[in-house]
């Protein structure tokens, strides 16, 4: 794991998850690619950060039984698709006398296979089950008729049924063993209902895998500064003992890698050679968090030192002469020499520099005067 992510992760256990409790429908499932993980960073990320907070996860028996219907449903159209086609293939190419081979999954394979994946995923992602709702008939009936709960009019009569079972599953089971919880499902039903609670429950709606991609964030933020903080006084404390350590060795490399025309930022006119430098004191340190928990930890640090050199001293002899003569003239200007003088100055040289993460074998890498 890189270092920001270890980082990261740290403060996510120490978090505190927004609730206790969250269960999921099948709209995120569907919307994460579940149980099948298409991306590192989607709904099995976030159901790993809700574990990690200590949250427990659910699903409803009836949103995995929809899932995997969707699943069997899309996968045996897409394998009607493919065989249309072999089958188009087949025609084009018996005229030539070739043949065209395609063997597909049975449907009972199917339904094994995903079997197999749905029980891998809900060990891997920690999510417990909540049981079909053992409403009576006659309860769901009157919803449906007076458009009630989940049940709406559409174009081709009431739907809602599915929705309605769903929810009933995390409410039965939510009375049942009360925990602050969220449920997390960006289908609109569930927005249109003026109160998703029922009597002795305690329950949020969250808008699909966006809204809690934002929601488990904020609650990992106060705990990342914690860790943010503690890493960086660690690092700055490490690396500033470090560079005390290897002063000399530091110093001998700026001044081996600072140029006379560098220095000329700093004295301002034309150095002739530099004299010795001395280290005044390692000042800001900038750790980068980019790498592996193993790999160097690069850092860049501003070092304050005093130079001693031999300086051209035109620019300011001119600068004297104009101030006393007004405007003087070129040939005025022409005769007026320069000289050599000896010039002391502080500057603050960017020092680069990589060390092992157990801050064994220094490596400076490059030192450049700041403008």
């Amino acid at each position: 794991m890189s270092r920001a992510g270890d980082l990261y992760w740290r403060a996510v256990a120490r978090s505190t998850p927004p609730v206790r409790r969250f269960y999921f429908d099948t709209e995120p499932l569907r919307h994460g690619n579940w149980p099948f993980k298409a991306t590192w960073f989607g709904l099995g990320y976030f159901l790993r950060m809700a574990s990690t907070m200590g949250a427990e996860l659910y699903v409803p028996d009836p949103a995995l039984h929809e899932r995997a219907e969707q699943w069997v449903r899309e996968t045996l159209a897409a394998l009607s698709e493919t065989s249309t086609k072999a089958k188009a293939a087949r025609k084009a190419l018996k005229p030539v006398g070739l043949e065209v081979t395609l063997q597909l999954p049975t449907e009972e394979l199917l339904r094994a296979k995903y079997t197999g994946a749905e029980q891998a995923a809900l060990k891997e992602d920690c999510l417990q089950r909540s049981p079909f709702p053992t409403r009576p008939l006659d309860e769901i009936f009157r919803m449906a008729v007076a458009r009630e709960f989940t049940f709406e009019e559409k174009k081709d009569g009431v739907v809602g049924l599915q929705d309605c079972v769903i929810l009933f599953s995390v409410l039965d089971h939510l009375k049942a063993n009360p925990a602050s919880a969220a449920f997390v499902s960006n289908d609109g039903i569930f927005a249109k209902i003026p109160a998703l609670t029922a009597a002795g429950t305690d329950l949020r709606l969250i808008r699909g895998v966006t809204e809690l991609e934002k929601i488990l964030d904020d609650a990992v933020m106060p705990s990342f500064d914690v860790e943010f903080d503690q890493m960086w006084q660690y690092l700055t404390t490490r690396i500033t003992a470090l560079l005390n350590e290897h002063r000399e060795e530091i110093q001998r490399f700026i001044e081996r890698n600072i140029t006379p025309a560098e220095l000329e930022k700093v004295f301002a006119d034309r150095v002739i050679s530099s004299g010795p430098l001395a280290i005044e004191r390692f000042g800001a340190i900038h750790p980068e968090m980019k790498g592996g928990a193993d790999d160097p930890l690069l850092f860049s640090c501003d070092v304050t030192v005093s130079y001693t050199a031999n300086v051209e001293e035109r620019l300011e002899r001119l600068i004297t002469l104009a101030s006393l003569m007004g405007s003087p003239s070129a040939a005025e200007l022409s005769q007026f020499g320069s000289q050599v003088v000896s010039r002391e100055r502080s500057a603050i040289v960017e020092l680069s520099a990589q060390v092992n993460p157990d801050y064994t074998n220094l490596q400076l890498n490059a030192a450049r005067i700041r403008a």
